[in-house]
């Protein structure tokens, strides 16, 4: 998680927090090996000095831009986010609509601890920004597994913004060395009609590209064990004691709200939808800065009570019902947003006695 800086082989009372996302995307129509963006690594070498053979690591981050944004919900099926990942070939692209890798995780965290994953669903649409001229953007929209799967039928090449016969053509020029601008309007005709002719889409043309060259192929390897968290009794939830000595908080500590108490954290630990966490209630900011939220929030009617008449009466327990993540290899953000209700007004709200 932290590691030691050195400068000139001596150690320097500083520490680094390298961070870690990865999107792993799997086939839904073959078993092959998973598609994965984001990944680092790490490289051993030797060689000889003076006679000597030394033994050096190196570490080989993905050259990707990744950025994931999305939210985890009490119900599955409002589970949703996007993942952009800058300048993904066409025929990576093409490689994920062929081979349908519908399948995604997001996975986070630190370089020396186990990453976690924070989603895992599947593709709901892809598409294309093109932003300059050689720079562009892949947008991937991931939802649970039941809704992606009635916008999956509409992931194709004729209809995505960036990916049809026109940019199939620049894209041939591009990689071949060829100024497309130098290309009359005769040949363009000539290559959009035969392309549509011989191949039909360009789908068709980028699969027979792929067949033909290793190059336009990427293989990687994952595997883990997934799990769902059951919210149906409260009393089988995971209980998480949090204070600012066991958790890295961000901006400043958990805010109170009529929403519930708002907890911003680092992606050390993966939360999960049900939870519940134990947090002493003096820890939580319920200031109000305007006169509107002086008059409307009355953040003492959301406070927990469940240890009020207990030993710890200061401590509170609130269900996690969401959490915001948002995560960037390159980026700023790097960063959960919990959002958790009292236990007492959820217990208050279904009957519940115990």
């Amino acid at each position: 998680m932290a590691n030691n800086i050195t400068n000139l082989g001596k150690n320097v009372n500083n520490f680094c927090w390298m961070r870690q996302l990865e999107v792993r995307l799997y086939s839904k129509l073959y078993k092959v090996k998973p598609l994965i963006f984001g990944s680092s690594k790490i490289t051993n070498y030797q060689y000889r000095e003076n006679g000597n053979t030394i033994l050096e690591t190196e570490f080989i981050p993905d050259q990707l831009n990744i950025s994931v944004k999305g939210v985890k919900k009490l119900t599955a099926l409002e589970d949703n986010g996007v993942c952009e990942i800058s300048n993904l070939t066409y025929s990576t692209i093409s490689q994920i609509i062929l081979g349908q890798y519908y399948k995604i995780e997001i996975w986070a965290g630190y370089m020396t601890q186990q990453l976690q994953c924070y989603f895992s669903g599947e593709i709901a649409y892809i598409s294309n920004e093109i932003q300059m001229r050689r720079d562009h953007k892949c947008h991937i929209i991931f939802a649970s597994t039941l809704v992606a799967g009635y916008s999956q039928s509409r992931i194709n090449f004729n209809l995505n913004s960036g990916i049809n016969l026109y940019a199939a053509l620049n894209y041939i020029c591009l990689t071949s060395g060829i100024d497309s601008s130098h290309l009359n309007e005769s040949l363009r005709h000539q290559f959009l009609t035969e392309v549509s002719a011989n191949w039909g889409t360009p789908a068709t043309l980028a699969e027979t590209l792929a067949n033909q060259t290793s190059d336009f192929t990427v293989n990687a390897d994952a595997s883990i064990d997934g799990g769902i968290v059951n919210v149906s009794n409260i009393n089988d939830k995971r209980q998480i004691r949090i204070n600012s000595q066991t958790i890295s908080f961000k901006k400043g500590n958990p805010r109170l709200t009529k929403d519930g108490v708002e907890i911003y954290l680092i992606p050390t630990f993966c939360f999960k939808t049900g939870d519940i966490i134990i947090i002493d209630n003096s820890l939580l900011n319920m200031s109000e800065n305007s006169l509107q939220g002086a008059q409307t929030n009355f953040s003492s009617n959301y406070i927990d009570t469940t240890f009020v008449n207990t030993d710890t009466p200061n401590l509170g327990a609130y269900m996690i019902r969401q959490i915001d993540y948002a995560f960037e290899n390159r980026g700023e953000t790097f960063e959960l947003k919990i959002i958790a209700r009292a236990v007492s007004i959820i217990k208050s709200t279904l009957g519940l006695n115990y």
